[in-house]
């Protein structure tokens, strides 16, 4: 009767589970179907993957990954139709949720999103904290589109903020992603990238061989206008390294190659900069002339600025000097417009967040409230049936271990008493070693006093004992190098391989050195050994003290043959 009440709460509980969340399912699997599919066609059409998202149905509806997924592919979407993010409302829904997840791609593009988010409302040093989160993230991915794409954005951000040699480093890796997708086009927009860092940094060797790359690949694919954009930049490195007249060529060549009309405009205004370096200022005012862009505080910098060159140049310095005045407050209005600019801006996102935020936190709050009764209802159920099967089990488990505790105490006795015979079987073994190993000490000793007993460079060293003064001076002859050789073998054999430990432990000991400590190690006077080394007693002193030190480098404490007598 039990089991079979246990049995229909089981099923009533799946039954009410799945009925609750039956329709929730149905309604967002449609949904989240045709965000798969707008990330499937972003890199290519993002025009019309924009147009999907803004008309996709009910997007306040989603949640947990759909939401997530519309929320960044959304920012993705506005990003490749360039059409500004003004505040991070819906990148902090995707970050928000893939930091609880282990979707490493979707995290890693998220990152990267907010990073350009942040670096466009004027907070770098966030974008830079949120680009190394995307690296991080994306060292475990193989999405080497990705990868080109974060490294050369990451390099952009950088290019103006006088980090070059870090601007340059993020280029090369983007150019190295880009290799491995074989995207002839964004090779050369990162060479020339890439290039402009290394004329910020002067470097214009370097500048003109990655140019010079970039116009190959583009000559070689076909591509007119990246071609036109490579001799442009040329044209820059080579006016730099005033060569003039090639500056002028690259210049010249880009013009006729161009495409697209508005890239005219900078391209006359470095021909004029060019004419002017050469003195041909009729053609620089020409085409200076034909630059008309006026309409930005940087283009009337910009504009100020060279008409002051050519005039200077020309001799005409009160109109050089009227547009350098003008330059100069252009340029403090520049800065000043784009920080208030950037506060406006930043007041704006922070307003629109605001709204937006509150308007998710109400529908966070109304989806909790509706997991909450249900959980409730599945918790009270789920109670009443755990408590009952906790219950039951209790009470077996009690009466067994009641049964098994007697069991378990006679067998720890047994253990007990067949340990305890074990560790005196162990005792007497113990000591029947002990007496084998002193009476193997003992053979050992006797036989090493045989061994020196009966060596011949041992009986030699001995006779000095023997000797006076003048019968050490003038009979006896130092040890040759064959006594010396049989000298360390019979160490070896005697003292556990003296001679072979030293050589191994200080490999910087010669073998001149070597035969003194095994002099010292016999115990030999050093009276004596100033015969058997042929050497004096200054001389001695010196070689021991150069061993210790610089050979076996042992403290200053210690004593030299103290230390050869215990080793």
């Amino acid at each position: 009767m039990k089991q079979r009440f246990l049995y229909t709460i089981t099923i009533f509980l799946v039954l009410t589970a799945l009925f609750l969340f039956r329709n929730k399912q149905k309604n967002i699997l449609p949904e989240y179907q045709t965000l798969l599919y707008v990330e499937q066609i972003m890199a290519e059409q993002p025009d019309s993957a924009l147009y999907i998202l803004e008309h996709l149905p009910n997007p306040t509806k989603l949640t947990g990954e759909a939401q997530a997924l519309y929320a960044l592919l959304l920012t993705q979407a506005r990003y490749k139709n360039y059409i500004p993010v003004t505040n991070d409302s819906l990148i902090r829904i995707a970050e928000n949720y893939y930091l609880q997840h282990p979707d490493s791609l979707h995290k890693a593009w998220t990152f990267f999103y907010a990073a350009q988010i942040y670096r466009d409302a004027g907070l770098p040093r966030k974008a830079l904290a949120y680009f190394q989160k995307a690296e991080q993230v994306s060292k475990h991915l193989e999405n080497n589109y990705f990868k080109t794409l974060l490294f050369g954005v990451w390099g952009d951000f950088l290019l103006p903020e006088s980090t070059n040699n870090q601007c340059i480093l993020k280029y090369k890796q983007s150019l190295h992603y880009a290799e491995l997708t074989l995207d002839t086009t964004r090779q050369i927009s990162i060479l020339l990238n890439l290039s402009w860092g290394y004329v910020l940094e002067k470097n214009y060797i370097e500048a003109e061989r990655v140019q010079q790359q970039a116009l190959q690949l583009a000559q070689l694919s076909g591509n007119k206008q990246k071609e036109a954009n490579s001799l442009q930049a040329l044209s820059v490195t080579y006016q730099n390294k005033k060569q003039l007249l090639a500056a002028l060529d690259a210049i010249n060549q880009s013009l006729q190659l161009n495409q697209n009309p508005g890239n005219l405009y900078p391209l006359w205004f470095i021909k004029g900069d060019i004419f002017i370096d050469l003195h041909r200022y009729d053609s620089a005012r020409y085409y200076l002339a034909k630059d008309i862009r006026y309409s930005t505080l940087g283009e009337k910098a910009a504009h100020h600025d060279i008409w002051a060159k050519y005039h200077e140049k020309t001799g005409n310095y009160k109109e050089a000097a009227y547009h350098l005045r003008k330059y100069a407050e252009l340029t403090d209005s520049l800065h000043t417009e784009d920080m208030k600019n950037n506060l406006m801006e930043l007041q704006k996102q922070y307003d629109s967040a605001t709204i937006k935020n509150e308007n998710n936190q109400l529908q966070a709050q109304q989806q909790k409230l509706y997991i909450y009764i249900v959980s409730i209802i599945f918790i009270s159920l789920a109670g009443g049936f755990i408590a009952l099967f906790f219950y039951f089990r209790k009470q077996r488990a009690v009466n067994e271990l009641l049964q098994s505790k007697d069991n378990f105490t006679a067998q720890l006795r047994k253990q007990l008493q067949d340990k305890t015979l074990a560790l005196q079987d162990m005792q007497e073994s113990i000591q029947m070693h002990e007496n084998i190993l002193q009476q193997h000490s003992g053979n050992e000793q006797q036989m090493r006093e045989q061994i020196l007993h009966t060596s011949r460079v041992i009986k030699k060293i001995k006779q000095l004992d023997d000797m006076n003064q003048k019968e050490k001076t003038h009979s006896f002859a130092p040890l040759s190098d064959e006594e010396l050789r049989n000298l360390s073998e019979t160490m070896n054999i005697c003292f556990n391989y003296f001679t072979d430990r030293l050589k191994e432990k200080y490999p910087e000991l010669t073998e001149a050195d070597i035969n003194l400590c095994n002099l010292i190690r016999l115990g030999i006077p050093q009276t004596n050994i100033l015969y058997l080394m042929n050497t004096n007693k200054t001389a001695l002193k010196k070689r021991k003290t150069r061993m210790k030190r610089e050979k076996m480098h042992l403290d200053e404490s210690i004593s030299f043959d103290d230390f050869l007598l215990a080793f």
